[in-house]
């Protein structure tokens, strides 16, 4: 019989193959992936007498799944709880306690999860001492989820024993409230929220602490910083990393302006935060529009100007490798009136200034039903920003994903549109997190209708990634002539590929100066678009190093100059890098006249 049985097990093994391979054959990005959970969807289903409130979600490195609640057991205490799923969907039943671990602070809600290189977990949240105090609480896991002892802070600001800190933003009275978390390389602890001490209006908080839970001093003198963004207040919704360790904030600026019937009344605006790595704000990022009034605002402070709508809000954020920041949220009054709101998304460049190659002047619309708002954001293997949120056509609400294309527009080769609405009761309507798994495949995070969270997974591997035969390429398109009026040239500017793909563009301008390069043996580039240059040594009579500064834009490139350049003749080069770190040059001569 035993050959029976090997025969009976190829047939099956053989059935299960061509099943897979037809599945594989006939899905399309966008499609719900039938491997994964059931249908597309793991929500393992909660305790009876369990209640989960999910709240954010993290992926690790080996491809498990990280999902922080507010749990309570037959409506008593709540707890801070995470939970480990496996690359499956399934409970992790070997992390904390039979898959969760959890710990119980009184009159405190979790909001925000992430992972420290270590594998120590971080949770922020908020604990309510009374109507007008309240506390930021962090507590610390480890990768087992077990409550670190080692994380005590200074030993007097532990609030409900080892691995938990509460504390203040500010100083010992008002509100505060841990809204995000981010962990840098070194294991510091970044937190923002908000503070309010009454009298005043509501500020936006940060703190950093150390892999302990002790403020760290290096950080704005005393491991906080409060800002403010608003004329009554502001409120920080997402914090992240920019490759430079500088750290920006999203959310919300509250004060004064003209509403869609030009109504000088209270308003929200789209509100980013930029801090240098020690705390300080960053004096270069700074913008706050005509059309929005009122004071104090602070250096470090990006207001973007409204179009149209009345109130607008950042959920969440992604920043680029080139730096460029992709922030999602909403905007109150797109088509048919006030009562409406699409899902915004913006992209800003290192100044803060709206970038004009993204969407329509730096800002993409989504619109499914009549509300519409993003919650979650990042960037998939290619490059391109990836938003999740969730629309109301006024009857039900539900989640849905969006991918956009390098240059801001909804990708149709993603779901045919560019969206995907998940309509499943047990994924709730808002979701906690998106990700990208090491097959290239979408997973976004949420959970609702008596699960202890939900994990979706989408396929997109099929064009997720450029052909390995793809020639990087890049052109310059401006100059357009070999001699022009100094005067008309405005920018340099061009195209990269392939779409999709690029992951930045530099260019390097030489003024050719024989006198200088001969007599002093120097080369002379371009070092800002206000027509300064930087003189590097030349080597045996050349200069063969370009001082490179990048370009806005990807797709489609381009460098401003602010000032006329000196009339003479130039070498410009443009270096197009793309995701997958190959490169291609473009150089063009050029000469500049009165």
């Amino acid at each position: 019989m035993k050959p029976v049985i090997r025969v009976v097990a190829l047939a099956a093994l053989s059935a299960a193959i061509l099943m897979s391979a037809a599945v594989a054959a006939t899905a399309a990005p966008g499609d719900l992936d039938p491997s994964f959970g059931a249908g597309g969807i793991a929500a393992p289903a909660a305790p009876t007498d369990y209640s989960f409130g999910n709240r954010s979600a993290a992926m690790l490195p080996n491809g498990k799944f990280l999902t922080l609640a507010y749990e309570q057991y037959l409506g008593g205490p709540g707890n801070f709880a995470v939970q480990r799923a496996n690359a499956d969907g399934s409970l992790d039943t070997t992390f904390g306690d039979m898959g969760v671990a959890r710990t119980t602070i009184a009159n405190a809600t979790p909001n925000s999860i992430a992972v420290a290189p270590s594998g120590q977990i971080i949770v922020v949240g908020t604990r309510i001492d009374s109507g007008t105090v309240s506390k930021i609480v962090v507590v610390a896991f480890d990768a087992n989820g077990n409550l670190d002892p080692a994380f005590n802070g200074d030993g007097s600001n532990v609030c409900a024993g080892n691995g938990i800190v509460c504390s203040y933003m500010q100083s010992a009275t008002g509100q505060n409230q841990a809204r995000s978390v981010v962990v840098q390389p070194d294991g510091n602890i970044v937190v923002a929220g908000s503070v309010y001490e009454s009298p005043g209006y509501v500020q936006t908080g940060v703190a950093r602490l150390t892999n302990t839970g002790a403020f760290d001093t290096s950080f704005s003198g005393d491991g906080r910083a409060v800002v403010s963004m608003g004329a009554w207040g502001n409120y920080a919704n997402a914090v992240a990393l920019q490759p430079d360790g500088k750290i920006v904030i999203a959310g919300e600026a509250d004060g004064k302006g003209l509403n869609f019937n030009a109504v000088d009344t209270y308003v929200n605006a789209l509100g980013l935060i930029r801090l240098e790595s020690n705390g300080n704000v960053d004096g270069t990022f700074h913008q706050v529009p005509s059309d929005y009034t009122g004071s104090p605002y602070s250096d470090g402070v990006v207001i973007s100007p409204r179009s149209n709508w009345t109130y607008g809000s950042l959920s969440a954020m992604t920043v680029q490798p080139d730096g460029k920041i992709v922030a999602t949220g909403y905007a109150n009054d797109k088509s048919p009136g006030p009562t409406s709101s699409s899902l915004l998304a913006i992209r800003v460049d290192g100044t803060g200034v709206l970038d004009p190659s993204f969407g329509t002047g730096g800002r993409t619309f989504v619109d499914l039903g009549t509300f519409q708002g993003g919650y979650v954001a990042t960037l998939d293997p290619s490059g391109r920003p990836v938003v999740a949120g969730y629309t109301d056509n006024g009857i039900v609400q539900q989640m849905f994903a969006a991918r956009l294309t390098s240059s801001g527009v909804l990708d149709t080769s993603f779901n045919g549109t560019g969206a995907k609405v998940l309509a499943d009761p047990q994924l709730g309507s808002t979701p906690t997190g998106v990700f990208f798994d090491s097959e290239q495949r979408m997973i976004v995070a949420g959970g609702a209708g008596g699960a202890r969270y939900a994990l979706i997974r989408l396929i997109t591997a099929a064009d997720a990634a450029p052909s390995p035969t793809a020639t990087a390429s890049v052109s310059i398109t401006s100059p357009s002539k070999r001699s022009i009026k100094a005067s008309k040239l405005r920018a340099l500017a061009g195209t990269a590929g392939p779409a999709g793909s690029v992951k930045k563009v530099e260019i390097a301008l030489q003024r050719k100066d024989s006198k200088l390069l001969k007599k002093h043996k120097r080369c002379s580039w371009l070092l800002s678009g206000k027509a300064k240059f930087k003189r590097t040594k030349a080597s045996k009579g050349k200069c063969k190093k370009p001082y490179y500064r990048t370009a806005s834009g990807t797709d489609s490139w381009k460098y401003r100059l602010t000032r006329k350049l000196p009339v003479g003749s130039y070498v410009l080069t443009a270096r197009v890098t793309l995701l997958d770190g190959r490169t291609a040059n473009k150089t063009y001569s050029f000469r500049l006249k009165k």
